[in-house]
């Protein structure tokens, strides 16, 4: 078992976030984590690279207590892509992704041939290379989404944890490097677990799907058994079609409309006067 998660509970001072949350994740399997904002699924991610310690419960990576590796052991062993990418100082592209390697540094610390041969590797998988020597915050933020990915991906990680992946991509781009992470996880055994609003692309992905909801567990399985009406109707408060996909079999979500009417009150013109009320 790559991760095993028991009882987890944390809060933000009184404040509950994660609730009771267990789940186990096979080696090379590809999880997403579903849930509306505020469900509590950044905290969790970030309990599973021990960057919060939850109030109650255990992580177990590999059958090991989190606690008991040391943070090098951790950067060697999970991969971390947040949904913050700006950085304060100029660095290129090839040195944000160097920085993947620090974990194996050794001595005083600087980068051998194998470790430019490992960024630049992963950078041809990303499709990052024509961006190795631009400042990092001269690329658009789908640009550096995908450098952080190299980065992570130069740990060479048996676990990678990614918090909204797609965000900033275009569409191809999101095809790309869910198809790319999903290789990883059949042809290397990497372990993944994906946060991500896509619904339709986590469901082409996915071998299985958590969804949150207030911090709990709300169901958890393939997709096909999470991703149903009721249980997005339910949890995000929103109407939708789910059928087959013709292409893939998984589940397709199809959002409806909200009625046009319910907003009619609040967007009147108030008569009789020079100001609009919104």
């Amino acid at each position: 078992m790559a991760i095993k998660v028991q009882e987890i509970c944390f809060s933000y001072g009184d404040v509950p976030v994660l609730k009771n949350i267990s789940f186990d994740v096979s080696r090379g399997e590809f999880v997403s984590l579903i849930g509306p904002n505020g469900s509590g699924k950044t905290t969790l991610l970030k309990v599973l690279i021990r960057v919060l310690t939850p109030q109650k419960g255990k992580v177990l990576i590999f059958d090991r207590d989190i606690k008991s590796y040391s943070r090098r052991e951790i950067a060697r062993l999970i991969g971390f892509v947040p949904q913050d990418n700006t950085f304060a100082f100029p660095y290129t592209s090839l040195e944000v992704v160097l920085m993947g390697r620090t974990p194996y540094l050794k001595g005083i610390g600087f980068e051998n041939r194998k470790d430019l041969e490992i960024a630049l590797q992963v950078m041809e998988l990303t499709n990052t290379v024509d961006l190795a020597d631009k400042p990092i915050s001269a690329l658009s933020f789908g640009e550096r989404q995908r450098v952080l990915i190299a980065r992570a991906l130069a740990q060479q990680p048996q676990i990678i944890l990614l918090d909204e992946p797609n965000a900033h991509l275009d569409i191809s781009h999101q095809v790309e490097i869910f198809s790319l992470l999903k290789s990883l996880s059949i042809e290397r055994g990497v372990t993944v677990i994906a946060v991500s609003h896509d619904l339709n692309l986590i469901s082409s992905y996915s071998d299985k799907v958590i969804l949150l909801s207030s911090g709990e567990v709300y169901a958890i399985g393939k997709p096909d058994f999470v991703l149903t009406g009721d249980n997005i109707k339910n949890v995000y408060g929103a109407e939708v079609i789910v059928d087959t996909n013709p292409i893939t079999g998984s589940p397709r979500i199809t959002l409806l409309p909200n009625k046009i009417g319910q907003f009619t009150d609040k967007l009147k013109i108030k008569k009789g006067g020079n100001h609009e009320r919104i």
